[in-house]
């Protein structure tokens, strides 16, 4: 998959001239400045603080609205384990995993708005194709399978035409889930988009939109995405599930995630965090990624909202160790 996803994608990599380092005995506490557009130009002080994971390296991350909480799932070959982060910072193991057969993996965790919690069960057929169904995860360390009509019959898109006039065949696995109601928008690899009534286990809404993992938002009927584009990789458009129509685009440079938390929309990007509503293309706040005293060399970020202005940042530093920041807004 990531053979043909890069040539529209290259790795971006953010670098700060300010290092830390992680702390096992306690958290470490910055501050960075928050940057307010607008005649009335402010400054006010954000509280970031760096979250000590322990021994646990997650390989995954997902945020529960129902519980405010944000989940961590480490995995070791077939086994995924869950751990929860408290409300003061300090990790829990319920003692909850999930065994799945050899040549399966699990992929894509999602928690639905009323706290169900869902991942992607993926394999390969004989001749490399990839599968992949929406599984619903069990405290007691079962999952079922949710019945989608059609998940793996993906529209073709422009990536497909590309990899076909080179003689190849393309990926087609699932990269992203993102829920709104009981409606969710999966995204695959060809940057096709595919909506679902999960309750009905039907599709609904256009077939033509595309999307990018890591850049996809849905909340309502808004579909918020920089989706598959040619040459202009930081515009951000806005589109209607119902009939594929974009409402808005906005350009900002050099995005790395999108995240929401209800209708507010946090952008993160080469150097900022960028603060507006999902029903607007004004950003009015950003917060100075140099001002968070990350460590150098740090990479494939990712971005979760969470409730009462709180965000949680995941990155990677060069010795590919996982890190977890927190930073409130409030």
């Amino acid at each position: 998959m990531k053979n043909w996803t890069c040539f529209l994608f290259t790795i971006l990599i953010l670098s700060t001239t300010v290092g830390c380092q992680k702390n096992n005995e306690e958290t470490i506490t910055t501050e960075a400045e928050i940057n307010v557009s607008g005649p009335a130009v402010q400054s006010q002080n954000i509280v970031s603080s760096m979250i000590s994971l322990d021994d646990i390296s997650p390989d995954f991350f997902a945020y529960n609205m129902a519980s405010n909480s944000l989940t961590l799932i480490s995995r070791f070959e077939n086994t995924y384990t869950l751990y929860r982060l408290r409300a003061d910072g300090s990790l829990q193991n319920p003692g909850i995993h999930w065994r799945i057969p050899d040549d399966y993996t699990l992929d894509n965790f999602v928690y639905s708005p009323s706290g169900s919690f869902y991942a992607v069960l993926k394999n390969y057929d004989k001749k490399g194709k990839t599968h992949g169904s929406l599984v619903l995860l069990q405290n007691k360390g079962t999952y079922k399978t949710v019945p989608l009509k059609g998940l793996n019959d993906i529209p073709d898109t422009k990536l497909d035409s590309y990899v076909k006039k080179k003689g190849k065949i393309s990926d087609r696995s699932i990269t992203d889930i993102q829920f709104s109601g009981t409606a969710l928008a999966i995204t695959y690899s060809n940057y096709a988009v595919k909506f679902y009534n999960i309750s009905e286990g039907m599709p609904l809404g256009a077939t033509s939109i595309t999307g990018t993992s890591g850049h996809n938002v849905f909340y309502d009927n808004l579909f918020i995405t920089t989706g598959l584009t040619y040459g202009r990789k930081g515009t951000l458009n806005y589109y209607d599930i119902r009939n594929g129509e974009k409402q808005n685009s906005i350009h900002i440079d050099d995005i790395l995630y999108v995240t929401n938390y209800r209708e507010k929309l946090y952008i993160l990007t080469k150097d900022s965090i960028l603060e507006g509503r999902t029903t607007s293309s004004s950003f009015s706040k950003s917060v100075s990624i140099h001002g968070l005293s990350l460590p150098s060399k740090t990479q494939n970020l990712e971005l979760y909202a969470a409730r009462e202005d709180k965000l949680y940042l995941v990155y990677w530093d060069s010795q590919n160790q996982t890190l977890l920041y927190q930073i409130d807004l409030g």
